[in-house]
């Protein structure tokens, strides 16, 4: 049976566009930079929410809600990273590492664990699946981590900074080869559950892993750039972790409406 959420992708596309366009106004003919960042995090609660109605949706009992009782906590602490980064930046306090890094840290490891248990649940093994990981598969994982290795550990690496300092941008870097082992094979999960009711979620998911990696080493590569102000960098990045708050959202609330469907369906008879 196809998902009955067509509406949803559209609204979040809306949002999309019209966050984009305000924030890039806000940047490029208003020189206002409060504006821009308050849309960037007025969007940034979108995943929050989105899991928030999941976890209600699933329970936090049982293996799929613990779940979903996970990814709750990431993007919960990953929400208040957003929120003390914004704070800092409307008191222009340009501190690193602050203590929004502590929060965005914790945000990795909660994501790879609730990940690893839907895995799980699912009995899903890149090794059991029915075709074998390809060749452009693994060599763009590959390439992947070579580009966080080098950009986002080794050139980041400071020797003349402090041990916090240096143990933040590695936390960052770890953290990134995390959503590499876990992006693609939530994307082969998704493919070998297409047509069914859960696949469009859990490819968006994907994607919105894949879209912070996206944006995660462009920030390493251009981090002068974008801590200037740069506009095409400042549009660049925050456009793709816009964009993968929107493909987190769509996952989170079309998984929820999975189960409220079947509820409902239930009640009926």
């Amino acid at each position: 049976m196809a998902e009955e959420n067509r509406p949803l992708p559209v609204v979040l596309l809306l949002l999309f566009g019209l966050a984009m366009a305000a924030y890039s106004l806000s940047l490029a003919v208003f020189d206002a930079s409060r504006i821009s960042q308050l849309v960037y995090f007025a969007f940034s609660a979108i995943p929050l929410a989105g899991a928030f109605w999941a976890a209600r949706a699933y329970g936090f009992y049982g293996k799929q809600g613990e779940v979903f009782g996970l990814l709750l906590f990431a993007f919960f602490f990953f929400f208040a990273g957003e929120l003390i980064w914004t704070v800092l930046a409307w008191r222009h306090l340009d501190v690193f590492p602050s203590e929004a890094d502590f929060f965005y840290l914790l945000f990795y490891p909660l994501l790879f664990w609730a990940e690893l248990k839907e895995l799980a649940i699912l009995r899903f093994s890149l090794l059991s699946s029915r075709r074998k990981t390809s060749f452009p598969v693994i060599l763009s994982a590959l390439g992947l981590s070579f580009l966080v290795g080098y950009f986002g550990i080794y050139l980041a690496f400071d020797s003349e900074a402090s041990f916090l300092n240096n143990a933040v941008v590695i936390g960052y870097g770890l953290g990134d080869l995390i959503l590499i082992f876990l992006a693609f094979p939530m994307l082969r999960m998704a493919w070998e559950f297409r047509g069914g009711q859960i696949f469009s979620s859990w490819l968006a998911f994907a994607v919105g892993l894949l879209l912070t990696l996206f944006a995660d080493i462009g920030f390493a590569i251009f981090n002068e750039a974008y801590e200037q102000g740069s506009l095409a960098a400042l549009i660049c990045l925050d456009a793709l972790w816009m964009a993968s708050f929107g493909f987190f959202g769509y996952a989170f609330f079309g998984l929820a409406g999975v189960v409220e469907r079947a509820q409902k369906r239930i009640e009926s008879h």
